[in-house]
């Protein structure tokens, strides 16, 4: 009997077969009516509802448009159209509503979080159609040369020429006084150009049939005794066991020298370092053979550590020196627009005349032959943004700050007091330590005499420069902060978000709670403005404030500032004198 397999069950409804069930046509157009009806509604009612949630997406979707802003500068960092340009200005102001909804959500309150919540949906809405934005723009970047790959110190030499003559002549005196040379400067100002400057001129110095051997060791930040006795080592062909002291590594390298004619020069020394303990041999007092060391730092202190002979202070070069160091570096056919010539002299002045930063700016705008680039170089320089301009991740901001990393703190904090004037500002030392002294800074009893020591510290460190010599001032009695220098103090300053810089682009203005939280504060106009609002000093509250800085006229009678110790108004017009000065029974000091 043949076998029949048993017949299927019956086969269920399709998923498809359900849903047509379900949602028939006029299920559908209701539901989609509803739907429609119910999105605005939700919005609406969903405010007080979801509040955190919505908070939380604006700020996922406003951080996404900025790291596309990032990306977009990095693969163009001179936009290309109008269209770019105007896509960078409407995200940075997203941003900037972005804070004023995070900074406004934080104070708390129902009724004030329920308003950022309606506030948030809007910019996240805003934010993601910036977002479908971003495609049409990666499209219109075009592929840009990269500059021409010249050698920097070559171009560097242009400004260093003179310095190269005071350091062969060092070389080159036999009377046996001077054997060691110490180099000083801020980062960038040409030291490194001017060590290999003087090995490639040795002819100036090193006669036919001379046995003298020039060696250069580049030490940076992390040097240690063995490293730069491994480089010594490998330069002087000298074999070691793998198991040899440090004390047996410096007898080999003394052995080697000792006898010959050597020139040693040691780049970017951050701290004093034991000659002897590397193996550098003591030249007998009446001997006339050539044993030289000569070595760059940015602190003059560590030249008087290491006991050196003569010094060399290295300055930014002249505006003309400058100019022409640029100009070579850009090229004479872009210069011939108008335009971008006006904008070479403000490029030049932001970059503070240090040669680094002239060269490699230069050589990044060589091929940018339209003035709105030129233009946008300058705002990314205003902004400190160095490295939106040269094409690369540039470590020279860094380089600049590694003296002011190493103050202790209250002498940071006196530093970055300096930047409350202008970029390459000539500041008068005693009005500057009349601050120090209104902002705490220095002892009460001995402030003036320690201002100076802290003025001439900064000097010793390349964090200031000397005043300019003119009609009311000189470089005794005044110092300036080159505007490289300024560029890193803005980004200290932007970083710990104080409240003392005045108004600028890293210093939104203060809000209400600020002007009654903050300690010190440098008032802008904007600042006042928030001050003299009539909706909020319904009643008149008690400022926390010690110091107050200002060039606009304030309305004392909005607040009661009874704790301010130091108050500067300086130029501010008064039509008569504000009698709620008198009750500020702290006040000592009143400009």
């Amino acid at each position: 009997m043949a076998a029949h397999a048993p017949a299927p069950a019956p086969a269920g409804p399709t998923p498809g077969q359900l849903l047509g069930a379900v949602v028939n046509p006029p299920v559908a157009l209701g539901l989609l009516v509803a739907n429609k009806i119910w999105d605005p509604l939700a919005d609406y009612i969903g405010y007080p509802c979801d509040r955190e949630r919505r908070i939380d997406d604006h700020k996922q979707a406003v951080l996404r448009v900025i790291a596309m802003k990032d990306d977009f500068l990095l693969i163009g960092p001179c936009p290309p159209s109008l269209q770019s340009r105007h896509w960078i200005k409407c995200v940075e102001q997203l941003e900037k509503t972005f804070s004023e909804i995070q900074e406004k959500y934080l104070r708390g309150g129902y009724f004030n979080t329920c308003s950022c919540a309606r506030e948030a949906i809007k910019e996240t809405k805003r934010a993601e159609e910036l977002a479908g934005q971003y495609k049409d723009l990666c499209i219109d970047i075009k592929a840009r040369l990269l500059p021409v790959n010249v050698s920097q110190w070559e171009d560097l030499s242009l400004v260093t020429n003179s310095y190269k003559d005071l350091v062969i002549k060092f070389i080159n005196d036999t009377s046996g006084k001077a054997r060691l040379l110490g180099i000083w400067g801020m980062a960038g100002i040409g030291k490194s150009t001017l060590l290999r400057q003087v090995s490639k001129s040795r002819s100036e110095f090193i006669s036919d049939g001379d046995d003298l051997i020039v060696l250069i060791v580049d030490t940076g930040s992390d040097y240690s005794v063995a490293k730069v006795q491994k480089c010594l080592i490998g330069l002087l062909g000298v074999t070691v066991a793998a198991d040899v002291t440090e004390a047996g590594v410096a007898l080999a390298i003394s052995n080697r020298l000792r006898g010959m004619r050597f020139l040693v020069m040691f780049d970017d020394l951050s701290g004093p370092i034991n000659l002897a303990r590397i193996g550098i041999p003591d030249a007998p007092p009446a001997s006339l053979k050539c044993q030289k060391v000569v070595f760059t730092t940015q602190k003059q202190a560590v030249c008087a550590s290491m006991g050196a002979d003569e010094t060399i202070h290295m300055v930014c070069p002249s505006e003309i020196e400058a100019e022409k160091l640029f100009n070579h570096a850009v090229g004479a056919d872009i210069l011939k627009d108008k335009r971008i010539s006006s904008l070479s002299r403000t490029i030049i002045n932001e970059c503070g005349r240090l040669p680094e930063a002239l060269w490699k700016v230069g050589r990044s705008l060589s091929i940018k032959e339209k003035p709105e680039e030129w233009e946008f170089a300058v705002e990314l320089l205003r902004l400190s943004k160095l490295s939106m301009v040269t094409y690369e991740n540039d470590d020279l901001i860094d380089r600049l700050r590694v003296n002011y990393n190493d103050l202790e703190e209250n002498m940071k904090n006196c530093f970055l007091v300096c930047s409350l004037w202008s970029q390459d500002a000539n500041i008068p030392i005693n009005d500057l330590i009349q601050w120090w002294r209104g902002m705490n800074l220095l002892d009460e009893l001995n402030g003036h005499a320690e201002g100076y020591a802290y003025v001439r510290m900064l000097l010793q460190l390349s964090l200031l420069e000397r005043g300019e010599n003119t009609a009311t001032s000189n470089e005794d009695s005044h110092v300036r902060m080159n505007p490289m220098m300024h560029k890193v103090v803005k980004q200290i300053l932007n970083a710990r978000g104080v409240t003392w810089a005045p108004n600028s682009s890293w210093r939104p203005p203060l809000t209400e709670n600020s002007w009654l939280t903050a300690q010190i504060v440098w008032a802008s106009q904007r600042d006042v403005q928030i001050l003299s609002r009539k909706k909020f000093w319904t009643k008149k509250l008690l400022s926390n404030l010690n110091v107050l800085i200002a060039r606009w006229s304030i309305t004392f009678e909005r607040c009661q500032f009874e704790g301010i110790t130091f108050l500067d108004m300086k130029e501010v017009r008064l039509g008569a004198f504000p009698y709620a000065i008198c009750s500020m029974v702290k006040l000592q000091y009143l400009n």
